[in-house]
C-alpha cells in the first residue's frame, strides 16, 4: 500500500463538493485574531457584492432598491444629531451609490446591442461625471444659501422624484 491511494482519496473528496474544498481551505488557512485583534482580512468589495447580487437577480429591481437606500440615508443625513451618524449614513449611501455604477453596466449589456454598446456606456460615464461636477457646484450653492442639512433635504427630494418616474 502506499501514500498515493491516501491522496487520491484526499483529491475525490475536494473534488466531489465545493462547500468541502472551501471549509477546508478555511481550516487550513482561516486567520483566527485574538479578542483585541483586528481581523486583516479584506471585506469584499461593495461593489463586486452588489455586481453578484445583480447577477442573481433582477438588475432593474437592485438599482431601485440601491436608489432608495440612497434616498433615505441621504435624508437622514439632514437631521443626525452627531458627526457619527453622519458619517454611517453617508458610507451606507455611499456604498449604495457605487454599486448602482457596475449593476448600470451590467443592465447596459444585457438590453443593448453589442454594435451599440460602446456609445451607451459612454452616455452613463458621461452622466455620472456631469452629476459629479454640477451637483458639487449645486450643493455648495445650496449649502451657501440654506445650510448644510439643506443640501440632503434637496438631494433626497430628487432621489424621490427620480423614484417616481
Amino acid at each position: 500500500m502506499t501514500l498515493d491511494h491516501y491522496a487520491d482519496d484526499a483529491e475525490a473528496a475536494r473534488n466531489a463538493s465545493p462547500t468541502a474544498h472551501l471549509l477546508e481551505e478555511l481550516a487550513l488557512y482561516a486567520h483566527r485574531p485574538y479578542d483585541d485583534e483586528a481581523d486583516p482580512r479584506p471585506l469584499p468589495e461593495p461593489a463586486k457584492l452588489q455586481g453578484a447580487l445583480a447577477d442573481m437577480f433582477n438588475k432593474a429591481r437592485l438599482i431601485l432598491i440601491s436608489l432608495a437606500l440612497i434616498t433615505i440615508t441621504t435624508f437622514a443625513a439632514a437631521f443626525v444629531t452627531s458627526f457619527e451618524l453622519l458619517v454611517v449614513s453617508r458610507v451606507v449611501a455611499g456604498v449604495a451609490a457605487g454599486g448602482m455604477i457596475p449593476i448600470a453596466f451590467a443592465f447596459v449589456g444585457d438590453l443593448v446591442p453589442v454594435a451599440q454598446r460602446q456609445v451607451a456606456m459612454g452616455r452613463i460615464l458621461f452622466a455620472i461625471m456631469t452629476g459629479n461636477l454640477l451637483g458639487a457646484l449645486a450643493a455648495g450653492a445650496v449649502a451657501d444659501l440654506f445650510g448644510w442639512r439643506a443640501v440632503f433635504v434637496v438631494m433626497s427630494g430628487l432621489g424621490l422624484i427620480i423614484f417616481a418616474i
